[in-house]
């Protein structure tokens, strides 16, 4: 009979709460202030309700962002797959904007649109359409005939 071998996965985070700990006594406070100071922050903040404010705003934003990027991505990746002609056209925008990360942008945007809610959202925009319209029209173009086939069989229209 074999033990079974022990999971030391539960010590990653007491390492890095002591790392951390280590770290901050060799900084400032303003650069990285010690874990009893930031959980205590936290909960005053959640106390008085501002840190729910923040939640809030920081949700919006994402939602905002990426609810517009799978509506373009749909767009873009069911055009890509249909069409070899459009494919043709938007492949090199989908290189251009995949090779440079998101945050790249960042500053970029800011100096163009100032820091706001528009900015924040436009990033994570960036960040999400083009994998997500990629992978769509890759998934568009590996339909096979027979299972269109057997889609118009039940019914289906081209859409």
């Amino acid at each position: 009979m074999t033990l079974p071998k022990p999971n030391w996965g539960w010590a990653s985070l007491p390492f890095l709460l002591l790392v951390w700990v280590a770290l901050a006594s060799r900084f400032p406070s303003y650069v990285l202030p010690q874990p009893w100071v930031v959980a205590h922050e936290a909960l005053r903040w959640l106390a008085d309700g501002s840190l729910l404010v923040q939640l809030r705003a920081s949700l919006l934003e994402e939602l905002a962002g990426f609810c517009g990027a799978v509506l373009v991505a749909v767009l873009l990746g069911s055009a890509g797959g249909l069409s070899r002609r459009f494919r043709d056209f938007i492949s090199p925008l989908n290189s251009l904007f995949m090779a440079i990360p998101p945050i790249a942008w960042a500053p970029l945007i800011l100096i163009i649109f100032g820091l706001g809610f528009f900015s924040i959202v436009l990033v994570i925009f960036i960040a999400a359409v083009f994998p997500m319209a990629v992978t769509l029209q890759e998934g568009v173009q590996s339909i096979r005939g027979g299972e269109v086939r057997a889609a118009r069989t039940l019914g289906a229209n081209r859409w």
